[in-house]
């Protein structure tokens, strides 16, 4: 019986196992990605999201004869699913470790859409390190014999520089000082460290993103250096010259000072005459245009003035005598002249309705225009009739001596200046009326 019970509890207990097994394992989600190099990396390492592990490299497969590598990855529940925009890092395992290397994986916006289960990761989201073989193959022998020339170059570079070097290696304690109350203030700040050291990981990683190439960019500092040892002694005569140089630029700035001060016054005090001769300056060439036109008839009127004086004398004087009497007649015309300039709108159309009556046609068709007007005569001529009376007999009638401007179109403006008034169009006023 003892038996029995054993076999039925260890029955239970494996098919409780395989039950665990199965339900609660977390298969993953797979991914792959081909890329150029993945140097020391193996099956089983790790893919980590701010450090924590989030998956792993489950293959490692050579494609293209070799050329690329085609990675396997599972990721956990942790990290998935895994927005559009991604990227992950072959990163070394530390700073003197080139080997038990990780990913770095950097989740994308949480908005855009996800990438799918069993989907290929974008090459382009997947970047790799700099190889050190890499590096150091970019120092062939014509590289270091160029390095070798430019750290000679360097040394009497050195011993001419080596004062001021003294100097400042005899202040290096007082900055190493500070330097270490800087650093005391930083690890007195975990937090603030550790957001530090997380922006100087992204900017190293921006850098290696953006990498061109060491080789090209050793390869220009070479040439750069090429030139400037070429150039070595044109470039010391130019430095012993350039002291004196700026001596005499110091000079010159200082005196120039003032003249541009003296300038920039006289300058102010010019700007208002130059913007009113800008303005002036186009009517200015008309009238001078002008000038030059009529100068050969002024010429010949002058000319003609001149032979004619003796006989406008006698005009001038006659004139001159008759001038007061002008000014009278002038001052009096224009006195009449206001008054009757209100009277505008009827004289033109007088001679409009004028040209208009004497017109037989009106541009298609002809026709006769008459303007029949039928008197009031008296019955005979001993008849006592007056404007007053007319009115009374013909009430439709109407009348104004002298009419009132505006009168015409039933607006009258009386004048009283002018002794236009009410007293005008009143019929029983009127001062031809017989008495």
């Amino acid at each position: 019986m003892r038996a029995l019970l054993s076999s039925l509890v260890a029955a239970v207990a494996a098919v409780a196992l395989i039950i665990v097994i199965a339900g609660g394992g977390d298969a993953g989600h797979e991914l792959h990605v081909t890329v150029d190099d993945a140097a020391s990396t193996v099956v089983g390492q790790r893919i980590r999201a701010g450090g924590v592990a989030v998956g792993e490299i489950t293959s490692i497969e050579p494609v293209q004869r070799g050329r690329k590598v085609r990675l396997g990855l599972r990721l956990d529940d942790a990290a998935w699913p895994l927005p559009t925009g991604s990227t992950m890092q072959l990163r070394w395992g530390g700073t003197a470790n080139y080997d038990d290397r990780y990913i770095a994986l950097t989740l994308g916006p949480r908005s855009a859409p996800p990438i799918a289960d069993g989907a290929r990761f974008p090459s382009a989201d997947f970047t790799t390190p700099v190889e050190l073989d890499t590096f150091l193959a970019t120092f062939t022998p014509k590289v270091r014999t160029d390095l070798r020339g430019a750290i000679d170059d360097a040394g009497a570079t050195l011993k001419q520089a080596r004062p001021g070097l003294t100097r400042a290696l005899a202040k290096t304690p007082q900055a190493l000082d500070e330097a270490s109350h800087v650093m005391v203030d930083l690890t007195a700040d975990q937090r603030a460290l550790d957001t530090l050291l997380r922006q100087a990981d992204s900017v190293v990683n921006a850098v290696q993103t953006a990498d061109p190439g060491l080789q090209t960019l050793l390869t220009g500092a070479a040439q750069t250096f090429d030139a400037v040892a070429a150039r070595q002694g044109q470039l010391k005569q130019t430095l012993q010259a350039a002291p004196g140089t700026f001596a005499h630029a110091r000079t010159t700035l200082a005196s120039a000072d003032t003249t541009l001060t003296a300038a920039a016054k006289l300058t102010q005090r010019l700007s208002p005459g130059v913007t009113e001769l800008r303005r002036i300056a186009s009517p200015l060439n008309h009238v001078l245009g002008t000038v030059v036109k009529v100068g050969p008839d002024a010429r010949d009127t002058l000319t003609t003035a001149r032979k004619a004086v003796p006989d406008l004398n006698p005009l001038l004087t006659k004139v001159t005598a008759q001038l007061p009497q002008l000014g009278d007649i002038g001052k009096q015309a224009t006195e009449q002249l206001t008054c009757l300039r209100p009277y505008s709108p009827e004289i033109a159309s007088f001679f409009s309705n004028w040209g208009d009556f004497l017109s037989d046609t009106d541009g298609r068709d002809k026709f006769i225009r008459a303007n029949v007007i039928v008197p009031l005569p008296a019955s005979f001529n001993a008849l006592p009739y007056n404007s007053g009376t007319a009115k009374q007999l013909f009430p439709g009638t109407e009348f104004g001596f002298p009419r009132p401007p505006g009168g015409v179109a039933g607006q009258p403006w009386y004048q009283p200046d002018c002794g236009v008034t009410a007293d005008q169009v009143n019929p029983f006023l009127d001062s031809e009326a017989r008495k």
